[in-house]
């Protein structure tokens, strides 16, 4: 990406101000499904994703209360 970057912008992801790194990310996420571009944004997208819904910011905002053992159903009717 680095590389992408530097040719489309003759700077560094990181010297480029706020707005200019958002087209920047946009472009890779709008590329052909089956680029590499398209692939590294997917992948990197996944795993900011899983970080934060395992960290416990994440796990606070899904009100995640760990394993636990209900001897019914949530949310479902008794019969």
């Amino acid at each position: 990406m680095k590389k992408l970057c530097l040719e489309k912008h003759s700077k560094a992801l990181e010297d480029l101000d706020v707005s200019e790194q958002q087209a920047f990310v946009d472009t890779i996420r709008r590329s052909a499904a089956d680029s590499t571009q398209q692939k590294f944004f997917e992948l990197v997208r996944d795993q900011v994703i899983r970080g934060y819904y395992t960290s416990a910011a994440g796990l606070k905002e899904l009100d995640y209360k760990g394993n636990a053992y209900y001897p019914f159903c949530p949310g479902c009717e008794s019969l």
